[in-house]
């Protein structure tokens, strides 16, 4: 772990830093166990499962990305070896830049379908290697980079969104700056963002634009990043088929997947058409 992983500051909620800390347990020192009173304090649970490690400990990587509130897709991709996604063309940043500053205000996402949903944790989450930048952005200027983050499949988002929350303060700090005034608006500030996107039969490169939205627009606050729409969704021919399925035609899918979502066409920013 370099010096500049190291230092750098991830603000969690507290509750979602345990459950990372839980997960890195369970996969490293599953044989652990503690003894505790079955009426306890927090303090007391979480001391007596400190005490368990003996002199064991191990370094986490933390990340602020929310815990999801759906299923992942099936994919077979290996995120140690993806890399960071490469930054779109200048070409394809000037359509970007176009489409931003022409959007009206996006409408909100489907809130009650998505409040109905989320409690029952049936949507599809497909995971990605993301960068965002600002449309204008020089390469000196701040920047996101997101490894293995969850992106909430969502048909019903008009775009891609992400809540604030889920960014550094420097870039946040950056949004503010008189050369991104053009693309704000009611709803949020227009980004670009550049994925590596892990499907069940494809790993997609995907530039889009993105919208910074309060947490307050999305009505669950577990959502880091909705998958929208415009420029997204809309430029893909997919096939989506559920665990359901695959379990009635015999196959073995755990209930924590959603099932597949196989991309057949993919049309990028140069309106150029790939097959897979």
């Amino acid at each position: 772990m370099d010096t500049s992983t190291r230092d750098m500051k991830v603000c969690v909620p507290t509750d979602e830093l345990l459950h990372q800390v839980a997960k890195s347990v369970a996969l490293h020192v599953p044989f652990l166990s503690a003894t505790v009173s079955s009426q306890c304090t927090w303090r007391t649970a979480i001391a007596a499962a400190e005490s368990s490690f003996g002199n064991s400990d191990r370094a986490i990587s933390l990340h602020a990305q929310p815990r999801s509130v759906g299923l992942r897709i099936r994919t077979a991709a290996d995120f140690s070896k993806l890399g960071v996604p490469k930054k779109a063309s200048e070409n394809a940043r000037r359509v970007l830049r176009k489409e931003a500053q022409s959007w009206p205000d996006s409408p909100p996402p489907h809130t009650l379908t998505i409040r109905a949903t989320i409690a029952e944790n049936l949507l599809p989450v497909v995971s990605a290697n993301v960068m965002m930048y600002g449309l204008d952005a020089a390469a000196d200027d701040p920047h996101v980079s997101l490894t293995q983050a969850e992106l909430l499949w969502d048909t019903g988002a008009h775009s891609t969104v992400v809540v604030d929350e889920l960014l550094p303060e420097a870039f946040k700090e950056y949004l503010t700056k008189p050369e991104n005034e053009c693309y704000r608006s009611a709803d949020g500030t227009r980004v670009q963002l550049d994925a590596l996107v892990a499907f069940s039969n494809q790993v997609l490169s995907i530039s889009c634009v993105c919208v910074v939205v309060s947490r307050s627009v999305i009505p669950d606050s577990r959502v880091g990043i909705l998958l929208g729409q415009n420029m997204g969704i809309n430029r893909l021919v997919h096939k989506s088929i559920p665990r359901a399925i695959l379990s009635a035609r015999g196959e073995k899918v755990p209930n924590t997947v959603w099932g597949d979502i196989l991309i057949e066409d993919y049309v990028d920013l140069d309106d150029v058409v790939h097959k897979f």
